[in-house]
């Protein structure tokens, strides 16, 4: 990663050093991806010798008509995406893998084999859109998939790829060192941009196009309004506010401490954002100016006066 999306603070304190000739590295290197022992696999039997449409055929036929299927084939499968195509064809097999039992037996190098082929030949949208929909495809980081996958997108300049692949650790709750201080960056980042990127991509979530129109349709149970305030989140403010939360929770300096309530106020916790201005700790000054535009009255009083 170059220097370019090292937070500030850090290129500050590399500055401060005094030694124009100082040199350092940023946290992922060119050769963190592992490109010639990941591409080795594909010299295996195991995986070329499959012709790899015959076998989606045979995978496919075998979910569709026999209402059965492996998850081993399916990991085989994972493993060996070479292009496009093939990509899309295992996003299909996942989906139709998570409606049998044998989605139990799900290896974990599946879920870091669509991460790889997703990035590789597929798209960020598909790939964001797989981990969202934990329910139809069961895809999940592990700590090295989500260093990759945030170091990729940060590099390309996708802020609101990145953010949106940062609040799946959120939900899932992950400690993963570099993963989080990435996502950190990447939520911030996004945040930063001025979020000119809609959160949820064209279609992604249904839209009611007669809000008005009543439809009376007979149920065995009344629906559960029940939320969770965490996987039933569907508002980016709270989602970007809750993942900036998470990854500053445990942090004491001014850059944890400003982005935690930077994250408070998107999430709406009025009374925890006044209370941590009106503290006298230091908070940076560009979450100061961007509280003092909030739409909450005692918010931007709080940061007006915490700034003067």
């Amino acid at each position: 990663m170059n220097s370019h999306v090292l937070p500030r603070h850090i290129q500050r304190l590399l500055a401060r050093q005094g030694n124009k000739n100082i040199s350092y590295r940023t946290l992922v290197s060119a050769q963190f991806d592992n490109r010639d022992a990941w591409d080795s696999r594909l010299a295996s039997p195991v995986f070329s010798q499959i012709k790899m449409a015959d076998y989606f055929v045979s995978l496919d036929k075998k979910f569709s008509q026999e209402l059965r299927g492996s998850a081993v084939d399916v990991d085989i499968f994972a493993n060996n995406v070479k292009n496009e195509t093939q990509a899309e064809h295992m996003e299909e097999l996942l989906y139709k893998l998570r409606r049998t039992p044998d989605t139990l037996h799900t290896l974990a190098s599946t879920h870091h084999a669509a991460v790889r082929s997703m990035l590789d030949h597929g798209t960020t949208e598909n790939l964001v859109k797989m981990l969202d929909d934990r329910m139809n495809y069961g895809i999940f980081f592990d700590d090295y998939s989500a260093v990759l996958t945030l170091d990729k997108l940060l590099e390309a300049g996708d802020f609101h790829g990145a953010a949106r692949c940062a609040s799946q650790l959120m939900l899932q709750e992950e400690q993963f060192e570099i993963a989080c201080a990435l996502g950190n960056l990447a939520a911030w980042k996004y945040f930063a941009s001025g979020r000119e990127v809609d959160w949820y991509y064209p279609g992604e979530l249904e839209v009611d196009e007669n809000p008005d129109e009543v439809i009376r349709v007979r149920v065995k149970v009344l629906p559960n309004n029940y939320t969770d305030n965490h996987f039933d989140l569907r508002d980016p403010d709270k989602i970007l506010g809750k993942t900036l939360i998470h990854f500053n929770k445990n942090s004491s300096d001014v850059v944890g401490r400003s982005l935690t309530i930077l994250g408070e106020s998107l999430y709406g916790s009025t009374d925890s954002v006044v209370a941590k201005l009106k503290s006298g700790k230091e908070i940076a000054g560009s979450v100061l100016t961007t509280l003092q535009e909030s739409a909450d009255e005692n918010i931007a009083a709080a940061a007006k006066s915490a700034k003067s």
